[in-house]
């Protein structure tokens, strides 16, 4: 299981930005990932790390696409 690795106060502020029509992206895959893209319509993330892409991509819904971009 992936966790969140943030604060619940940071958490917070981007959880009030999500809702069902919103579109979301983020460089750096994760906890976060699965979590913040069960609040939003679609989402975008970027991996620059084999490895760890190839663990999320396992782990998230159908409404992200993942890209895998190394360094």
């Amino acid at each position: 299981m992936l966790g969140v690795w943030m604060d619940a106060k940071e958490k917070a502020v981007i959880e009030k930005y999500l809702n069902p029509e919103a579109v979301m992206m983020e460089w750096g895959s994760g906890g976060s990932t699965v979590e913040f893209s069960r609040q939003v319509k679609r989402y975008y993330s970027v991996e620059h790390n084999l490895e760890w892409y190839q663990q999320v991509k396992q782990a998230i819904p159908s409404n992200v696409t993942l890209f895998y971009k190394p360094n």
